[in-house]
């Protein structure tokens, strides 16, 4: 068994700048969802989990512009990034 811990706030940031929490958000049908807001922004930031999978899709809270995916991939592919493996953790527990 594997556990995967990951950063999202980290990732978000790293991506867009700014300072980001969770929030509440609606739920897309598909896989898990995250929410996290802008902190003093607009911005949403929807993570969506299926599978393997992962990705990240912008949307402004007051705007009707069409939403941005800032960030898809799997698991393993994001993990070995450069840039974004930092925020990606995974081992295998210890049964001691």
């Amino acid at each position: 068994m594997e556990i995967r811990s990951f950063d999202f706030p980290g990732i978000i940031e790293q991506l867009q700048g700014g300072k980001w929490e969770e929030c509440d958000g609606r739920d897309s049908g598909v896989g898990l969802d995250y929410w996290y807001g802008e902190v003093g922004g607009t911005g949403l930031v929807n993570v969506n989990i299926d599978q393997d999978s992962i990705s990240m899709t912008l949307l402004d809270k007051e705007d009707d512009v069409e939403p941005e995916t800032i960030l898809s991939g799997t698991f393993d592919e994001l993990e070995e990034d450069e840039e974004l493996g930092r925020f990606f953790t995974s081992g295998t527990p210890s049964l001691a």
